[in-house]
């Protein structure tokens, strides 16, 4: 186990694009449905080809829409424990520092 806890300066400034690649994976899934809708309706609604078509597509794209979404929250959130975390550690520090110097006023 370590003795000490080492983090960078710019570890919260680091947690934070974690909230920019969930907005990116935000984007990408407001594609993904634009494709979904497209999938629906071009290859035509009711004739035989149109039916064949769904079939191929309709699951897997709900899989990837699932997936993107995940990963999308886990962005998000990720990015928001690690900033919080990062705000204790920092004010822990401060603790730490204000109660070491007060042992010398003993």
């Amino acid at each position: 186990m370590a003795d000490e806890l080492v983090t960078s300066g710019q570890l919260k400034k680091l947690f934070a694009k974690y909230g920019e690649i969930g907005a990116s994976v935000g984007r990408l899934a407001d594609d993904i449905d634009r494709i979904n809708t497209l999938n629906l309706t071009a290859g035509g609604q009711t004739d035989k080809i149109a039916e064949q078509y769904r079939t191929q597509v309709v699951e897997p794209s709900q899989v990837l829409t699932e997936m993107v979404t995940l990963l999308k929250a886990i962005s998000v959130q990720v990015g928001s424990n690690g900033v919080d975390a990062i705000t204790i550690l920092n004010e822990a520090e401060t603790d730490a520092e204000a109660v070491a110097a007060s042992w010398g006023e003993l």
